[in-house]
């Protein structure tokens, strides 16, 4: 795949989201963070969502090295997490408008 998320104990039952690159083991991008879940079930449903996300916002799947750290991976890591039932789209749409159809 080229890039992957590590997801750990973050604060109290809060857990962090970091992607990174497994061909040059650097990380990169924004810090996410989920409440009240298992990190392997968080890694299982951020990797489903992820292509959706993209699509949304981009009309295709992106590779997230591709993307700046604070607007667009920013922006699709957030969306992701509303995808995949993590986040309310309501929160999503305060910050980065409703969707468009």
């Amino acid at each position: 795949m080229g890039w992957e998320i590590l997801v750990g104990q973050h604060w109290g039952d809060w857990k962090a989201i970091v992607f990174f690159c497994n061909t040059a083991d650097e990380a990169f991008g924004p810090v996410l963070s989920v409440k009240d879940y298992d990190c392997d079930y968080i890694k299982t449903r951020f990797y489903e969502a992820w292509p959706e996300a993209c699509i949304e916002i981009f009309g295709h799947e992106r590779d997230p090295r591709s993307m700046g750290p604070h607007d667009d991976l920013h922006q699709v890591g957030r969306l992701t997490l509303v995808l995949a039932g993590f986040d309310e789209r309501e929160e999503y749409d305060e910050i980065y408008g409703p969707e468009v159809e």
